[in-house]
Formats: structure tokens, sequence, C-alpha cells
């Protein structure tokens, strides 16, 4: 009995989930533009993002979802990911991929289809379409790690005025 119970003292892992790794606790914003609206300096809430990182050459995780909150950090994610010993390299987007991406399936992929919904009156499908993207090599244990996304579309405003 006293071995079974020096055993369970000394086992700091429960579920084989070492307590002592540090999570990946990511915030967000986005590259300012001359606009100064939500979806132009930061994800609107309700917003997913997927993460993949490499470590050297092999793959760490693959489609890591994170749900923005608006206020720039995330309401939810597929699930806790932790940082290696040594560093990452973070790739991170979002936008309307077609086809959608798999939480935590979809390998990272040498190129995604993006598409523009035609109809983009509401703020939430203008959000949708917006194209981000996020690149860092050399990231290492933190306990808060900044993105800042950069925009990779441009937004077109067209006035029609009455002619002469």
């Amino acid at each position: 009995m006293a071995t079974g119970t020096l055993l369970t003292a000394c086992n700091s892992m429960e579920g084989g989930q070492d307590d002592s790794r540090t999570p990946i606790r990511l915030t967000t914003g986005i590259q300012p533009t001359r606009a100064t609206t939500t979806q132009d300096i930061q994800l609107l809430a309700g917003q997913d993002v997927y993460c993949w990182a490499k470590q050297g050459g092999d793959a760490y995780f693959d489609a890591w979802r994170l749900t923005a909150n608006g206020t720039g950090g995330f309401s939810s994610q597929s699930s806790t990911q932790y940082y290696p010993n040594g560093a990452l390299t973070l790739y991170c987007t979002h936008g309307n991929f077609q086809p959608a991406v798999v939480e935590e399936v979809t390998a990272m992929p040498s190129s995604l289809l993006h598409q523009v919904k035609t109809d983009q009156s509401l703020q939430a499908d203008y959000a949708k379409s917006d194209l981000l993207y996020y690149y860092e090599a050399g990231v290492t244990a933190s306990a808060e790690k900044q993105i800042t996304f950069a925009h990779k579309l441009s937004k077109i405003v067209v006035q029609l005025e009455d002619g002469n």
C-alpha cells in the first residue's frame, strides 16, 4: 500500500499530459489599415482561425481551431496545444475555405482555396470573406503570444452617384 501511494505522489502526469508544459495562449490583432471598423483592426467575435505548427521540418500540430471573442482573445479552441522543447514555426489563417478545414485533421496544405462571398452586406459575411494570414518562425514558450494578421485581400467600396 505504501508503494502505491509513493508511485501516485510522484506522478505529475494526468491522462498522459505533463502539467509542467507551457500551454500555447494566443492573442490577436490585424495590421492596421486606413479603416477603423472592427474587422479591419480585430477579428469579429465568432470568427474561426486555424493554426498549424512545425518543429524543424515536421508537423507539430494540424488545423488547431481558435474562435475569436472580438476583443483580441479567443473564446474557445478545439484543444489545448503546448509548446515543445525548442522553437516552432507558426502559421495561422482566417478565411472562407472550400473545402472547409477540418479542425485537428487537415494537414498543413501547400495551398487553400478561399472564396469571397458575393453578398457582403452583412458584417458577418464581410468578415467571413476577409482573408488573413500570419507566419512566424522561431516561436518559443511564453505566457502569451500576440499574433498580428495581415490582410491578403483589398477592400473596395463602390459608391454610385447620379450622373449628368
